[in-house]
């Protein structure tokens, strides 16, 4: 007998399938550790999309199977009849569940056809993370391609790169780049640079136009790569528009600080206001972007996750 092909997520988790009972069923072959969730869904994205959801269970029990539809991003919801089944009483090893979950090939319902075809590249996704269900980061989730051969029954997985996950990882490092650095310049060449007043009027305004085109320029892109309908996470979405509007502001606040002084010389009530105006905007600004590049990183999962509290303790200091 050949052996099934095999896919893992991650390191401790495996997914293989066939084709049995003359070709009606469809068969997973799965393992999953204690206290993690798995979603297998068909489909390039969370948007109609049938997920089998597998939730770990209560005190020990067997893993929960639920047979979902998901709209868009978030929690998919339930169909109203369960089309999963397990074909055999799932084994706990070693603290490692191995299932055998089926369903019918052909599966028609609510307007929509569920059929999985045979000799064509079928595009899937899944996700998984420890814990309850839950909102997942990042980098547990992806994209696969499946190929079922309708002779042999064989089901063949080959892994998909996710487009849209190097676009977050850019995203990510131009947005730490520009208010986890550049900020530091900024803030520094404007606040305790006594000297070579030129040079250091150029360096402020250079590194605060460079953030907020960064800004705009990268909000423009995510603001279009965004799915409608999904769940936001750590509130990165509203605290970037917050972030974006923000930037905006303090660009053209500077402008009128530096129109003031080249008019008044300091010398008004309105010239000394808007310096200072400028000064303790930007250092709330300052707070708000790194508190989003902070959710950024969170929502990755990337091992730079903590590194964000390390400027916040340099930006106190100052």
């Amino acid at each position: 007998m050949q052996a099934r092909d095999s896919f893992s997520p991650t390191e401790n988790i495996q997914i293989s399938a066939e084709i049995i009972d003359s070709g009606n069923t469809f068969k997973y072959h799965i393992t999953i550790p204690e206290g993690f969730w798995l979603g297998i869904g068909f489909g390039t994205n969370m948007t109609d999309a049938p997920i089998l959801l597998i939730n770990d269970g209560e005190g020990g029990d067997a893993p929960i199977i639920d047979d979902t539809f998901s709209k868009g991003h978030g929690k998919p919801d339930s169909n109203p009849k369960n089309e999963y089944k397990y074909s055999t009483t799932p084994i706990n090893k070693n603290g490692v569940w191995i299932l055998e979950i089926e369903r019918l090939v052909v599966i028609k319902r609510e307007g929509r056809d569920e059929t999985i075809l045979f000799d064509q590249s079928i595009q899937m996704i899944y996700a998984f993370k420890q814990g309850k269900l839950s909102q997942h980061a990042a980098t547990d989730r992806g994209r696969l391609r499946m190929l079922i051969d309708s002779k042999s029954g064989m089901v063949v997985f080959n892994r998909v790169a996710v487009a849209s996950d190097m676009f977050y990882k850019i995203h990510g490092i131009v947005m730490y780049l520009s208010w986890s650095i550049l900020t530091f310049f900024s803030f520094v060449s404007g606040r305790y640079m006594k000297h070579f007043y030129t040079f250091r009027m150029i360096l402020h305004a250079s590194s605060g136009t460079l953030i907020v085109t960064n800004t705009i320029i990268v909000a423009i892109l995510s603001l279009k790569t965004y799915t409608p309908g999904s769940e936001p996470k750590y509130a990165h979405k509203p605290i970037g528009i917050t972030v974006l509007v923000m930037s905006i502001v303090q660009f053209l606040g500077g402008l009128t600080v530096r129109q003031s002084h080249n008019v008044l010389k300091w010398q008004s009530k309105y010239a000394f206001f808007s310096k200072y105006a400028h000064l303790f905007f930007g250092l709330l600004l300052i707070i708000i972007s790194n508190v989003q590049v902070a959710t950024g990183l969170r929502n990755l999962g990337s091992p730079m996750k903590n590194v964000i509290f390390v400027h916040f303790a340099i930006y106190v200091l100052l």
